[in-house]
């Protein structure tokens, strides 16, 4: 009797690693519709043995139900938003060499590159009352106004030609 009580009670419990926080799915980045009836979100998950993490857009109803993926882009998609028109999704991915903003149907299909900037984007927000795009996008710190972009294009390559991997800082 007391084998089998044993074997019922299953393994030991062990304590909460690093591993296994790892491995936990992590939900970020989420995002109401208009009229409150959809939330988008981003789900990360990690593969342990490659070492590597992607992260995906999905969407489910306020109102409870399955959620359902709307990107499987190699590599990882990040900052859903709702488009103006209220039937797609904008987000951003490097899938095309450098972060910009795509979009996807939100019945589903292949998503499209939207935006083909020099520098990559890095945050952006739709304009609620028409397709415009506020964007994000880093630049060098001593380029402003209207060539900041070309100029800092021909500074990250000429720091890119640079046969020295060192830095040198000399203040905070």
């Amino acid at each position: 009797l007391l084998l089998a009580s044993a074997a019922l009670q299953g393994p030991a419990p062990r304590p909460f690693s690093v591993n296994d926080m790892l491995a936990m799915d992590r939900v970020s980045d989420l995002v109401l519709s208009a009229d409150g009836q959809w939330a988008l979100y981003n789900l990360r998950s990690t593969d342990l043995e490659k070492n590597r993490g992607t992260s995906d857009v999905w969407m489910v109803s306020t109102a409870g139900g399955e959620p359902r993926r709307l990107t499987s882009m190699p590599g990882s998609e990040s900052g859903a938003r709702f488009a103006h028109d209220g039937k797609s999704v904008l987000f951003l991915s490097a899938q095309s060499g450098s972060s910009q903003v795509w979009s996807v149907s939100l019945e589903g299909g292949e998503p499209k590159q939207v935006t083909q900037e020099p520098l990559g984007v890095d945050a952006f927000q739709p304009f609620p009352s028409d397709a415009r795009l506020l964007l994000a996008m880093e630049v060098w710190h001593e380029y402003t106004g209207p060539d900041a972009v070309q100029k800092s294009l021909q500074k990250d390559a000429d720091v890119a030609a640079r046969k020295a991997s060192g830095r040198l800082y000399d203040s905070l």
